[in-house]
Parts: structure tokens; C-alpha cells; sequence
């Protein structure tokens, strides 16, 4: 473990980054890697400290219902307005404006600056002023119909009972049965093997070692 690298990951600071990280999406091989260690070590940190599985979680918590929301949007279809914008001159005289503005808040905030600082100001007024603006000149609403591939991957996901595959299904039942029949048979040599035993001992078990043949006989037919 990163010695005593987790201590500043357990003040409000830390673990707020922690949540902000996990509510964008990052899994934890990500965060891990964030933090300078690996997941392993990032696994340790939250069995030892609550905190962080907290933060983690309710970080995840905010991702996860974004992600469900997304996807319910999705599968019933959804109305999206799509936006047309172009660049255009501001008027020059909000420009100077603007920038005078700027530049007096500046002194205000540095009232000991020099002239060459206020210079420099000025400077940067230009810079941070643009002189162009987008502006939204067409909005468009269209209809998006509803996603089948994210419907059937809902469905499957929340109601597997109903909504897997038949495939997958037919296999699951049968390497049920077959798990069956290989008890059985496995149970039946078992008894066999005792009674053989008896046998070489001396015990009369003749009969009841046909009736297990026939067990056996019955367990690989039904394989």
C-alpha cells in the first residue's frame, strides 16, 4: 500500500475529487491511476476507510441515474431541437464599453499597479474582449424514434426472466441436467464401489449389487 498517500484523500478536498471523478464516469482502474496507485491499493484504501467508499458511491450514484435517464430517453423516443448558429461583429462601441469596463474593475482590484501593470491590462482587455459573437439565427425540432437495440438491451438487463435469449436459455437447461445425471451416476458408482468391496470381504451383497448395476444402467441413461 501507498504509504500515507491516502491521507489527503480523506479531507473533504480529497474526497470531494473523488466523488466529482466517479459522478463524470471514471471506473476505478481509472481513478486508481489518477490517485498514482493501482486498484488493488485503491480497493485496500476503501475497506479501511468508509469515507471513501462514500464518496466513490455517491459519485457513481449521480453517473448511473444520468446514464438510466439517457437510456429511458432512448428507448420511448425523444424530440431533439437542433440549433443553427453563425458569428457576427459586435457593435464597436460595446467593444470599448466592455473593455473599459474590464479594465476599471482590474484597478479597482490592483490599486497599487504601475503604469506598465495598467498597460498590460489594457493589453489583455483586448484579448479577453472578442469582437465577434455567435448568435442563433434557426432552431429546428426533430423526432427521434425509439432505439430497438437499447430497448431489447433494457429489457434483457431488467427482466432476464422474460427477455433472454431462448439460446441461451435451452443451454442453461441442459448443462442443468446434465450436472443432474453426472450426480447420479457419480452416486451410483459410489455405492458400487462399497458394495464390490463387501463382496471381497466376504459379504453376501450379490443382490443388492445387481440392483446398483441396473441404478447405474438407469443414471447413464438418462445422460
Amino acid at each position: 500500500m501507498a504509504r500515507g498517500k491516502y491521507k489527503q484523500w480523506i479531507t473533504p478536498n480529497g474526497l470531494g475529487k473523488l466523488e466529482e471523478w466517479a459522478k463524470q464516469g471514471y471506473t476505478d482502474e481509472q481513478i486508481a491511476k489518477k490517485l498514482g496507485i493501482n486498484r488493488t491499493t485503491l480497493y485496500a484504501w476503501q475497506k479501511r476507510y468508509p469515507d471513501i467508499v462514500d464518496a466513490l458511491n455517491r459519485g457513481k450514484k449521480v453517473s448511473d441515474d444520468k446514464a438510466e435517464a439517457a437510456l429511458e430517453k432512448i428507448i420511448g423516443g425523444m424530440v431533439v431541437k437542433e440549433k443553427t448558429y453563425r458569428m457576427v461583429k459586435i457593435d464597436p462601441d460595446k467593444v470599448k464599453a466592455r473593455r473599459a469596463q474590464y479594465i476599471n474593475a482590474w484597478k479597482l482590484d490592483h490599486e497599487s499597479a504601475t503604469e506598465n501593470e495598467i498597460k498590460d491590462a489594457m493589453f489583455a482587455a483586448v484579448e479577453k474582449i472578442p469582437t465577434m459573437e455567435k448568435i442563433q439565427i434557426s432552431q429546428v425540432e426533430r423526432e427521434v424514434p425509439p432505439n430497438v437495440s437499447a430497448l431489447i438491451f433494457f429489457l434483457k438487463n431488467r427482466r432476464p426472466d422474460l427477455y433472454r435469449d431462448q439460446g441461451q436459455a435451452d443451454l442453461a437447461a441442459a448443462q442443468v441436467e446434465k450436472a443432474k445425471a453426472d450426480a447420479r451416476r457419480a452416486n451410483a458408482e459410489a455405492d458400487i464401489a462399497e458394495l464390490k468391496q463387501r463382496l471381497m470381504s466376504g459379504d453376501d451383497a450379490e443382490k443388492k449389487l445387481g440392483d446398483m448395476l441396473k441404478k447405474l444402467d438407469d443414471a447413464i441413461g438418462n445422460d
